[in-house]
């Protein structure tokens, strides 16, 4: 059971002293307490990351994915110069495109 103790030994394992602000460790706590809110939540942040980056001009999360592992999605393709672009209520956009490789299939 995850009660108060626990969470104080959690924090305390991680490094950060109880009464320090959790900042980037957040989402790893949280994490610890899996549950239908906890996964809406993350859904939720996962969503809104996602058409942020999609309303700046790059690829959603997954199609950024996709793209990184050489599969297409439905909406994007790439040129014989390698330049992505994406088709947005038929139109054509070039696609700014991050080379870091900063997502990893999980296995």
């Amino acid at each position: 059971m995850k009660d108060y103790y626990y969470t104080i030994n959690y924090i305390k394992e991680i490094g950060l002293n109880p009464q320090d602000e959790l900042g980037e460790h957040t989402l790893e706590l949280l994490t610890t307490y899996m549950n239908s809110d906890i996964g809406d939540l993350f859904v939720k942040c996962l969503t809104t990351m996602s058409s942020i980056r999609r309303h700046v001009g790059h690829l959603s999360l997954f199609e950024e994915f996709m793209a990184s592992k050489e599969h297409k999605t439905t909406n994007t393709f790439k040129d014989q110069t390698g330049q992505a672009y994406y088709v947005r209520n038929g139109k054509t956009e070039k696609i700014k495109m991050n080379n870091k490789n900063h997502l990893k299939i999980v296995k």
